[in-house]
């Protein structure tokens, strides 16, 4: 099978294979001004050489853009983030090279990255991305999750709407994972693990919905307090979050 899609991969960019892959095929085009890395024959990072002091996140000097390529049919994808931010905040696929490499350029060497993907049709928002053009990404993902709109699991919504009605919760970005709710002090993944942990199960003998609350994700399989009420499961997790503990925007430490 990897044989395969190396034969399939290398009779789609055989150009790029031939010039030694996308690392060199990016330095060619970008020149000295920017520094590639993590290339191998499909995949690549490029930032900005000098980028300078960071003092607004939407300044393109401070991103990075990872590049790789489709397998069945040649295709380029870009995503576009602040350097050292775990997920990225916009991308997209793009189908010419070319378009795609002065896509780079421009956004990296952009003052503010806003109408360079807004003004490129196959680039688009992610949700991280929208939450920060909204300036409160906390409050932005409090009101995503509320909509229930991506949460496949309905038994989470009752208890979301309960989170958000406490203060101390509604400081905090809220996640969900799997079957639970948590939350970070970091907005942007990797999340903080300082904030309580609420898993949604069900009582094996009535078949009815429990939460079960826990000081932090890694305190999990300790000691913890089983409620049935999620009203109750949210004043308890609430009760569990460190003073003086704001979200702050950004990523926790890698």
């Amino acid at each position: 099978m990897a044989e395969s899609q190396d034969a399939q991969l290398a009779g789609l960019y055989g150009d790029i294979v031939t010039a030694g892959g996308l690392g060199p095929v990016l330095e060619g085009v970008l020149g000295p001004g920017f520094s590639v890395t993590r290339a191998g024959f499909y995949e690549a990072v490029v930032r900005r050489c000098d980028p300078g002091r960071e003092q607004d996140i939407l300044s393109g000097r401070h991103w990075r853009a990872s590049v790789g390529v489709a397998l069945l049919e040649r295709l380029f994808h870009v995503d576009l983030a602040p350097a050292g931010h775990g997920v990225a905040l916009a991308g997209g696929w793009m189908r010419s090279e070319h378009e795609a490499w002065a896509l780079i350029a421009s956004a990296l060497d952009a003052a503010d990255v806003r109408p360079i993907v807004d003004g490129c049709s196959d680039l688009s928002w992610s949700s991280n991305g929208l939450a920060v053009l909204s300036g409160d990404e906390t409050e932005w993902w409090w009101q995503f999750h509320l909509a229930e709109t991506h949460d496949p699991l309905p038994v989470l919504a009752p208890l979301i709407a309960a989170a958000a009605a406490q203060p101390r919760l509604r400081q905090l970005r809220p996640y969900t994972s799997m079957w639970s709710l948590c939350f970070s002090r970091c907005t942007r993944y990797p999340f903080s693990d300082e904030g309580p942990f609420i898993e949604a199960g069900r009582d094996p003998r009535t078949n009815a919905t429990t939460y079960t609350v826990s000081a932090s994700p890694q305190q999990a399989r300790r000691p913890r307090v089983v409620l049935a009420d999620p009203v109750e499961a949210a004043a308890y997790a609430a009760g569990l979050v460190p003073a003086n503990s704001p979200a702050v925007a950004g990523s926790g430490p890698d």
